[in-house]
């Protein structure tokens, strides 16, 4: 991802300082075309209170960190504990003023962007190249799954599992009898075919729901 343009802008923004909305715009026009990707605002990552500003979902599970000139970095050593957990691959897409900042929390595998606004666009220069995450946590992955979801995944892999089993049971079970990549597959097809106003922390501001609760 080099760089993007963006539709207009705000508002009442000057001519150097790019928005969240307009730099989420800029960050899904420079991805790689996939008609399978989905994009998910707001996503939540279990086990945690964080949640990421953009998330994608198709071969890989990304994140997208945005820190715009408004921003500040406190949240950020917790918001990177949390998403290297959880997702195959990260990025860190930030404000000139952060950068320097950004560059000493986040670790050597994640991709580093730096926004370049200007009048007519928002472009996305490429600082680092990101690597896939070397050490991602499959227990909390799992339990992204919903329990319909895990219990097709469960299925689809022919582990046992006992009648009534629990959500957590269920999540147990994909982890014993799943391997990692099987695993890792499921779960993003599940993400995929959901609802996409629909997450475990709901968010007024992109119109996200609190899912039926399962157990």
């Amino acid at each position: 991802m080099r760089q993007s343009p963006s539709e207009g802008r705000e508002s009442g923004d000057s001519d150097s300082f790019a928005t969240e909305a307009m730099i989420r715009d800029a960050i899904r026009s420079a991805a790689t075309p996939a008609l399978d990707r989905v994009w998910i605002d707001e996503f939540s990552v279990p086990e945690t209170k964080e949640r990421v500003d953009l998330a994608s979902v198709c071969d890989w599970l990304d994140a997208y960190e945005i820190k715009t000139e408004r921003d500040d970095l406190r949240r950020l050593p917790r918001q990177v504990a949390a998403f290297s957990q959880l997702f195959d691959r990260c990025t860190i897409v930030t404000a000139e003023k952060h950068l320097h900042g950004c560059l000493e929390l986040v670790p050597d595998w994640w991709a580093v962007l730096v926004v370049r606004p200007s009048i007519s666009e928002v472009r996305l220069e490429c600082i680092r190249d990101g690597k896939p995450n070397p050490d991602p946590d499959a227990e909390i992955l799992v339990r992204l799954l919903w329990k319909r979801e895990v219990e097709a995944a469960v299925q689809a892999i022919a582990a046992p599992s006992p009648p009534e089993a629990s959500r957590q049971m269920l999540w147990d079970a994909l982890l014993k009898h799943g391997k990692p990549k099987e695993i890792r597959k499921l779960v993003r097809d599940a993400l995929s075919c959901r609802d996409g106003t629909s997450a475990r922390m709901p968010s007024r501001r992109f119109n996200v729901s609190r899912p039926v609760a399962d157990s």
